[in-house]
C-alpha cells in the first residue's frame, strides 16, 4: 500500500461527461455506438496516467447506463490507469430517463451515474451526501432529475471531497455551497457549476484560482471547475487547466501541493 507522497500531493479533478463529450447535457445529443465510449475512455485514461495524480476526482461517471452501453466507467478507468483503490458515489439511479426530446430512440433510458475517486493510497471511508433538488421544480421533473452530491473519502487521515453542485437553479446552488462550507475538508474539488467567488471560503480554507476557463472543452469561456484546500496544512505549488480533446465537455484541473505538516 502506498501513502500520499510526503513532498508533493497531486490532485486531478475532471467532469468526464460519461465519456460522451460535447452534447452530453442533451443539447445536440445523439446516441453513440460503444466504440465511441471505448475510444473516449482510453483517451481519458491516458490523460489521467500522464497527470501522475495521487488522487483523481471524477464527476459524471456512468456505472450501468443504457446511454453508455452499461459500461462501469470507474472500474474501466481504474483498470486502464492502474489505480489500486477507487470509491463510487451513485447520485442518479433511474429505470428510464425520458430525455432529451420527444423521440424515444434518443432518450437516455436506464441511468446509474454519479462521481468517483481513484487513489494510489487506501481509501478508508467513503461518505456520500446527496444534496437537495430545487424545490421550485415540479415533482415529476425532480423525480427524473439527478441528485447533486458531496463525496468525502478519508485517505491517510485526511478528508478529500469530490463534488458536483447544482447547475440550473441559483438558489439551490447556493444551498449546496453552504452544505460544502460546513464540511471538514483538506482538499475539495469538482464541478461547482459556477465561480464560487472570493467570499465563499474563509481562512484557513483557500480557493485555488482556476487559471483559465474549463467549459466548454472545445473553446472554454467559463470557469466551472475549482479546487479548495487547507492553507494551514498545504501549500499550493501549481494549478493548471489541461488541454484535452472531445472526450468530455469539461477540461480537467490539475493541482500540486506541498504538505506543511
Amino acid at each position: 500500500m502506498e501513502s500520499l507522497n510526503p513532498r508533493t500531493i497531486t490532485v486531478l479533478s475532471w467532469n468526464i461527461s460519461f465519456a460522451y463529450g460535447l452534447g452530453s447535457d442533451g443539447l445536440g445529443y445523439v446516441p453513440q455506438p460503444r466504440e465511441h465510449f471505448d475510444r473516449n475512455l482510453e483517451t481519458i485514461a491516458q490523460v489521467i496516467r500522464r497527470s501522475d495524480a495521487d488522487a483523481v476526482l471524477l464527476q459524471e461517471v456512468d456505472f450501468d447506463s443504457h446511454r453508455s452501453h452499461r459500461i462501469h466507467q470507474l472500474e474501466v478507468l481504474a483498470e486502464k490507469t492502474g489505480y489500486p483503490y477507487r470509491a463510487a458515489c451513485e447520485s442518479w439511479n433511474c429505470a428510464f430517463v425520458p430525455f432529451p426530446g420527444l423521440n424515444p430512440w434518443r432518450h437516455f433510458g436506464k441511468v446509474r451515474s454519479g462521481g468517483g475517486i481513484l487513489s494510489r493510497s487506501l481509501i478508508r471511508e467513503n461518505r456520500v451526501e446527496l444534496l437537495p433538488k430545487p424545490k421550485a421544480w415540479s415533482a415529476i421533473y425532480r423525480f427524473f432529475y439527478p441528485s447533486r452530491y458531496l463525496q468525502q473519502v478519508q485517505i491517510d487521515g485526511h478528508w478529500i471531497t469530490n463534488l458536483h453542485l447544482e447547475a440550473f437553479d441559483a438558489e439551490n446552488r447556493q444551498l449546496h455551497l453552504d452544505r460544502l462550507r460546513a464540511k471538514p475538508r483538506w482538499i475539495a474539488g469538482g464541478d461547482f457549476n459556477q465561480d464560487p467567488g472570493p467570499d465563499f471560503v474563509t481562512s484557513p480554507q483557500v480557493l485555488a484560482a482556476t487559471p483559465e476557463p474549463t467549459f466548454p472543452a472545445a473553446d472554454p469561456t467559463r470557469s466551472l471547475d475549482h479546487l479548495i484546500y487547507d492553507s494551514e496544512s498545504l501549500r499550493l505549488i501549481s494549478i493548471e487547466v489541461l488541454k484535452t480533446g472531445a472526450e468530455s465537455d469539461h477540461r480537467p484541473l490539475l493541482a500540486k501541493f506541498t504538505p506543511l505538516r
